[in-house]
């Protein structure tokens, strides 16, 4: 489903676990955490995130994706930073569990 996810917050993975960081991202009232990891030339997918006892109250999605994604984020989001019209990115995130 491509629709209206509400609050997207996105942060750099760091200083604290995965799960701890999605809490922290939803305590401030996101709807969906998208966590950037901090090491260039590493693949997502090949990152272990589990429970590290925190996760039961947890309500929103997780994502983490590149660093080279989110940096691409990041500088766009600073190319247009007096333009409030193009800062407003729509994300279609699609969730498989494998």
């Amino acid at each position: 489903m491509i629709g209206n996810l509400g609050i997207l917050k996105i942060f750099f993975r760091g200083n604290c676990s995965f799960v701890r960081k999605v809490q922290n991202i939803q305590n401030k009232g996101a709807h969906i955490a998208l966590i950037v990891n901090n090491e260039a030339n590493v693949n997502p997918h090949t990152i272990l995130m589990v429970d590290d006892g925190f996760g039961k109250n947890l309500t929103i999605p997780g994502v983490l994706i590149s660093k080279e994604d989110g940096d691409i984020i990041k500088q766009f989001w600073k190319d247009n930073k007096n333009d409030a019209y193009l800062r407003d990115i729509k994300v279609a995130i699609k969730f498989e569990m494998v």
